[in-house]
């Protein structure tokens, strides 16, 4: 089992040099999180073969992984929940991110188990065990891959000359004021226009929601003028109410701007959703992530997680996906116990 230990290694080792590569050149492609699952999926192999030599026991070991990965999701949705439903009392609603996280503990645990009595078993059925088994680490894979994504992907960008910055308005707060996840959004535009897009037109994108008094555009107008930005390069679109319509609405306020030089800024967990629907509207622009609280920061990444696969050509693609690497946990399975 040796000699496979090390082509697992070079296999993962090539799907993070892949990965690379694929993010630079087009970070809005859902392929970026499939090489990050792919290399964590081979490395878990690389592991399992160097310690064992029973297909069983790797087999075991890729689904300890498995709840690892699961486990540490659920938990972190689970203190997301908890802290927000202790420091946002008037939206305590978000608390379902605490029952979330209980869930997914719940079913990792069972499944776990159930298949845990049957990795051993000379009784077990050996199809439903395989099939089993790739369910788990395939959705721990593509879970883990997915936020992991979402946390690296504000690494790639990179400040320089822009000709429009567009801002992502969100929900404000007493009906008329800056959010904090707004604030950041804004200030990250700030310090790009002040670092090297001096030139920039920034657009403030958000309309009015039913419980605010003025839009969320006009909110971000009056921060960005206090923060010293000439009135003149602010750009106000104020009708739109989803992130595509901040795309569309906000580039018609820009007509004839080169769209490979502009800088969309919204929070880190949404940037990869964004640049998604950038794409598929044509607009080639960079993107900027800005932080949030680290207790907010799992409900934001799993209702993103949400938003994208339930999406019908990203839930084929994920199932086509499950089905792809069943077949090859069965076949490598066959292939070990020749």
């Amino acid at each position: 089992m040796h000699r496979y230990c090390l082509i697992f290694v070079v296999l993962s080792a090539s799907c993070l040099i892949v990965f690379f590569f694929s993010v630079k050149s087009s970070p809005y492609r859902l392929r970026n999180c499939a090489a990050l699952g792919l290399a964590a999926a081979f490395a878990s192999f690389a592991v399992a073969t160097a310690v064992s030599s029973s297909v069983e026991e790797i087999v075991y070991i890729c689904l300890v992984f498995a709840l690892m990965l699961l486990l540490a999701v659920a938990f972190s949705l689970i203190g997301s929940g908890t802290a927000m439903l202790l420091r946002e009392a008037e939206r305590g609603y978000k608390a379902r991110t605490l029952f979330l996280g209980l869930l997914l503990a719940g079913v990792a645990l069972f499944a776990f188990t159930l298949l845990q009595k049957g990795v051993f078993s000379p009784d077990a059925d050996l199809t439903v065990f395989l099939i089993g088994s790739a369910c788990l680490i395939y959705g721990a894979l593509l879970v883990f891959s997915f936020l992991l994504y979402l946390l690296i992907l504000p690494c790639f960008s990179r400040a320089g000359s822009f000709d429009a910055i567009l801002v992502h308005g969100c929900a404000l707060i007493h009906g008329d004021q800056v959010s904090r996840i707004l604030e950041a959004r804004l200030d990250t535009a700030i310090h790009l226009y002040r670092y090297g897009a001096e030139k920039a037109r920034i657009v403030v994108s958000g309309g009015r929601g039913d419980d605010e008094s003025i839009s969320e555009a006009e909110a971000m107008r009056g921060y960005l003028r206090e923060k010293g930005i000439p009135e003149k390069r602010i750009i106000p679109e104020d009708r739109s109410h989803s992130t595509q319509e901040n795309l569309l609405m906000s580039m018609e306020m820009l007509p004839g701007v080169d769209r490979s030089r502009i800088a969309l800024v919204t929070s880190d967990y949404h940037l990869f959703r964004c640049l998604l629907q950038a794409h598929e509207l044509g607009i080639r622009c960079q993107g900027f992530g800005a932080p949030v609280a680290a207790y907010y920061w799992p409900n934001a990444a799993i209702r993103e997680f949400a938003a994208v696969f339930s999406r019908k050509r990203y839930l084929v693609i994920s199932l086509l996906g499950y089905f792809a690497f069943t077949g090859l946990l069965i076949g490598a399975y066959f292939l070990f116990t020749l």
